[in-house]
């Protein structure tokens, strides 16, 4: 599996060492960082100054200089997580106290959406500024193409502006990874169960402590590095990406034993859902979940989990996940807080996109309801926000990169597709606009706003729902005359979309297995 080994981009000075302390994924980069323009050694820098004006001029600079550095940033990004969380209260009885606490001390985007309901489609857009409708990539199998290869993507704009950027786990999706960091470690997917579980149940309990786990090892090495790492090297641009709650849904034992199968509450499903939805609103529900993690390629539809009487136990399972990642997280941010970094330091923290577990019969990610494209974001700016702040306002992923590029003060990268949350993160009532848009497949294409969510398929055919009135997006009004005005306007905003991108020659994307390309 291909978790992001790529090649050095021309000219790039770093080099690949044997990392000593992991038997996971032994590779790590080193490179000097790029500064904005050539500098003495501090030493003879300082002995320069003196010389030049004086100890006391020497002390104002260097005071001077401390002050004016950029924040650094602590990039967390969580796999599979939909918006199910304690802070949230989006399903009953979620525990995330520390996902709660940073909400406490932030701005929380209750309707945050991904790019794309998919990993590597939702990861590019974020990374590279680039809606999947620019770029072409739409799927999982597919690569990056040509147009894009040169892209200053989030993290190689960083080390470009003199910040050491250092990654942990699943942040690209198997892309070149090594040209964007000056360290990086990928990491086990996940340690094999060695114990029985419930017959063909995604998930799985684990009788070994949180630091054995895939996700345990690559919190140790974040806090490693960021417990070594000097602020007189610069600002810091740290990232860990939890797999968690991706499947397998395996997690220690003691996250099942916060929820037991009779306290569990199931999401609301509606038998009929998929009458008034478009044939290709249907296929994509009817599309099965394919557990491939435990040596099995087993597809689940949401009724194959009824009939199996599995519905609370896979439900079990991904809340001991979110549970797990949480603490995962809260063990990085108590670093984070004992950090030099820690009092004007930036923390973002987002899933990648939704999930469902039953609603509209559908189990897994790859569709363009709420429930698929929404996930978690929470922004901790100093100075930009007021703790506790909710912003209801939807918004894009795409607008993660030109945030931080604005709350750092570098220097605008163009083009993005993305702006920039400083204004609702100043003030969530501000007027906003633009619709958060997701695209799954060419010309499938998602818009929601505050009040709205539209859907139009690459055949035409739509879907319209009122949040007002219909949040869990029972009741399409697309073809209510009542609504034609409502429909033209969403209709002018839907983006063109690109030709998809080339596809990987050992599989094929689901859209050109069911002709849908």
């Amino acid at each position: 599996m291909d978790h992001g080994q790529g090649r050095l981009r021309d000219g790039f000075k770093g080099r690949i060492e044997p990392d000593p302390t992991s038997s996971e994924y032994p590779l790590k980069v080193r490179s000097p960082r790029k500064k904005k323009g050539a500098m003495l050694p501090r030493p003879l820098l300082f002995l320069f100054l003196l010389w030049l004006t004086g100890a006391q001029a020497v002390q104002d600079t260097l005071l001077a200089s401390e002050e004016d550095m950029p924040p650094s940033v602590l990039f967390i990004m969580v796999d599979d997580l939909r918006d199910w969380t304690g802070y949230s209260g989006a399903f009953s009885g979620v525990r995330t106290p520390h996902l709660d606490q940073l909400a406490e001390r932030g701005t929380v985007f209750t309707s945050g959406h991904c790019p794309a309901p998919v990993c590597k489609p939702s990861r590019t857009a974020l990374l590279t500024g680039l809606s999947p409708a620019r770029t072409g990539v739409y799927a999982n199998p597919q690569q990056w193409p040509e147009s894009i290869s040169e892209t200053i993507t989030l993290t190689r704009h960083f080390m470009d502006e003199g910040y050491t950027v250092a990654g942990y786990g699943k942040i690209y999706h198997g892309q070149g990874s090594l040209e964007y960091w000056h360290e990086f470690l990928y990491g086990d997917y996940s340690p094999a169960p060695q114990n029985p579980k419930p017959a063909d149940a995604l998930g799985h309990r684990l009788f070994i402590d949180d630091s054995e786990t895939g996700d345990g090892m690559r919190v140790n090495h974040a806090i490693r590095f960021l417990q070594s790492h000097s602020p007189e090297a610069g600002p810091l641009f740290l990232a860990c990406g939890l797999v968690r709650p991706h499947t397998p849904w395996d997690a220690p034992a003691s996250y099942f034993d916060l929820y037991p199968l009779e306290s569990i509450k199931l999401p609301r499903v509606v038998p009929n859902d998929l009458e008034d939805v478009p044939r290709i609103g249907q296929l994509m529900a009817e599309r099965p979940h394919t557990d491939k993690y435990h040596g099995k390629d087993n597809a689940w539809s949401h009724q194959a989990m009824v009939d199996a009487n599995l519905w609370k136990i896979n439900l079990q399972a991904y809340l001991a996940s979110i549970t797990f990642a949480d603490a995962q997280i809260g063990r990085l941010l108590r670093a984070w807080e004992a950090s030099p970094y820690a009092e004007d330091g930036i923390i973002v923290v987002m899933g990648d996109h939704g999930w469902h577990h039953g609603e509209k019969q559908h189990w897994s990610k790859r569709t363009l309801w709420d429930v698929g494209t929404r996930t978690p974001l929470i922004v901790h700016a100093p100075g930009h926000s007021q703790a506790g702040d909710h912003c209801d306002t939807p918004v894009s992923l795409l607008d993660v990169y030109p945030t931080l590029v604005d709350l750092c003060g570098l220097a605008p990268v163009t083009p993005l597709d993305g702006v920039s949350l400083r204004p609702l993160l100043e003030d969530p009532q501000t007027k906003w606009t633009r619709p958060a848009v997701t695209v799954y497949g060419r010309n499938n294409v998602a818009l929601r706003t505050r009040d709205w969510r539209y859907i139009r398929y690459a055949d035409g055919s739509e879907e319209l729902y009122d949040h007002r009135s219909d949040p869990d997006e029972i009741i399409n009004l697309a073809s209510d005359p009542a609504y034609q005005t409502q429909l033209y306007r969403f209709r002018d905003q839907v983006p063109d979309c690109a030709e998809a991108a080339p596809v990987s020659p050992r599989r094929q994307s689901w859209f050109e297995q069911v002709g849908l390309r």
